[in-house]
């Protein structure tokens, strides 16, 4: 395999989540998938979802991203755009999975996201993209069918900002992986609790020749209605998580502004009253 072809690989879910933004602390909360629009009423109790946490992580079961080479590039890198689909295995408190008796049994929590990235012989810079997360009142997800990812309700939505991948190889096994930034677009804010999520940070893996994963990645020819070309295009297996990001906390120094401005009002005030 061409050296540019597995440093793309490093750029796997480089169309996902990833490095917080700055002074930004981790979010802890609450999901209510209840709380989505045309649950509650319309399905049998049964079929309904229940409160999960509280928890700061989705962590992602198996899933596939394809990697579509691009024609036009700048001189001396390869460029791609890349597909990413997989489903959210358990949702944790970090490092504690949590239970979720409903989840992947009467709901399923997909993950869907696109990116562009560049690659030289330096490394894989991810430029740009979005990701999104959908619930499902039913676990109807196929990979080698390319459905049942985009088909529930979109509870959250980002943009990718940027990011950076590199691979490295243990003995004949290549890992490629992948830091990224994004920013949170929308959510669904009665689903969360507190709803200040701004962002997210994780790691994602790709395993590039794994035997063991050959039988899964061999019935899968298409990731969200991309088809996959033998001659130009990659495609691999990957693994992930995100971290979830609140709203940045003020420094102290802007505390202490806010004191100061508290104080000066009281004062002005005090001063109208003697008056």
């Amino acid at each position: 395999m061409k050296k540019q072809q597995l440093a793309a690989l490093g750029g796997m879910v480089a169309s996902l989540f990833a490095a917080m933004p700055a002074q930004a602390s981790a979010w802890v909360g609450t999901a209510d998938y209840t709380k989505a629009p045309g649950i509650i009423g319309n399905l049998a109790e049964e079929a309904k979802t229940e409160l999960v946490g509280p928890f700061d992580k989705y962590d992602f079961g198996t899933g596939v991203v394809l990697l579509e080479s691009v024609a036009s590039c700048v001189s001396g890198a390869s460029c791609y755009d890349g597909y990413y689909q997989s489903f959210v295995t358990n949702h944790e408190l970090t490092p504690t999975p949590l239970t979720s008796t409903k989840l992947n049994n009467s709901y399923e929590v997909t993950v869907t996201a696109n990116f562009s990235e560049v690659v030289t012989s330096t490394g894989v810079s991810v430029t740009g993209g979005q990701v999104k997360l959908w619930l499902d009142m039913g676990v109807d997800r196929n990979f080698a069918g390319d459905t049942g990812f985009s088909d529930g309700y979109n509870f959250l939505s980002g943009t990718i900002v940027g990011g950076a991948g590199t691979v490295s190889s243990f003995g004949a096994l290549s890992f490629g992986a992948t830091v990224l930034e994004i920013r949170v677009d929308s959510y669904d804010t009665a689903i969360f609790e507190p709803d200040t999520i701004v962002g997210g940070d994780g790691i994602f893996t790709l395993r590039l020749n794994f035997p063991s994963d050959a039988s899964f990645i061999n019935s899968v020819n298409s990731v969200q209605s991309h088809t996959y070309n033998a001659g130009s295009d990659l495609k691999f297996t990957a693994d992930g998580y995100v971290d979830l990001a609140a709203a940045p906390i003020p420094e102290m120094d802007q505390y202490a502004l806010m004191l100061l401005g508290f104080g000066l009002t009281g004062v002005l005030a005090r001063k109208r009253n003697q008056a």
